[in-house]
């Protein structure tokens, strides 16, 4: 298997979207502090210089 990853900011990667949660998935509903957590993990990489790898399992 090869990837062909895309180099996009954080912002780029938002940027004019609308992400919604399929039917099926909303029985793996997380709590508000999941939510935080990787809501703070999006401002904190929107603000770095850092590289990140995000690829679904």
């Amino acid at each position: 298997m090869q990837l062909n990853p895309l180099h996009l900011s954080v912002a780029k990667l938002f940027e004019g979207r609308l992400f919604r949660i399929p039917d099926y998935q909303r029985a793996y509903s997380w709590q508000k502090r999941q939510r935080d957590d990787l809501l703070g993990d999006l401002e904190e990489a929107h603000r770095s210089a850092m590289e990140h790898f995000m690829a679904t399992v």
